[in-house]
């Protein structure tokens, strides 16, 4: 009777858990258009259209290493829609350094390579949705005037 009680509290304990984990998941950024072994991508990540470009729900930043690429690891998110920005801090001055009118000097990215011809990425074509498990988006960095 014991043994069954036992088995019964590790069932449920083990349902608790599983529960606990469905409704959590990460979003994996592989980055690319860096050089190797120079500055820092920043991304922050937006949960709705108000907040976007203005209050991120989190960031990151991940050193550029040896290879030409960066990973960065949003976890523990809720299901739902996010969109994320990046730049690429090249210099490491901890900024996003920018041109006459305000035009980025450095390489920028937003979530779905989403791209405008002047100004950020709208929240409607760089938005996308969390659901069903973890994800990987795969994003290149692009200097503004320069498609590549």
């Amino acid at each position: 009777m014991k043994a069954l009680g036992f088995g019964l509290l590790l069932v449920g304990l083990a349902a608790l858990a599983a529960a606990g984990e469905s409704g959590s998941y990460s979003i994996r950024l592989e980055v690319n258009g860096v050089e190797a072994n120079k500055g820092t991508v920043r991304a922050a990540l937006y949960s709705s259209e108000e907040s976007y470009m203005r209050e991120p729900l989190t960031s990151h930043s991940a050193k550029v290493g040896l290879k030409d690429t960066v990973t960065i690891d949003f976890d523990d998110l809720p299901p739902g829609e996010y969109a994320i920005t990046l730049y690429y801090d090249e210099n490491d001055n901890g900024k996003l350094d920018t041109a006459l009118f305000r035009i980025p000097k450095e390489k920028v990215a937003f979530s779905n390579n989403a791209w405008r011809r002047f100004g950020p990425a709208k929240w409607k074509d760089a938005s996308f949705v969390l659901e069903d498990g973890d994800l990987t988006l795969s994003i290149r960095m692009t200097r503004i005037g320069k498609k590549k």
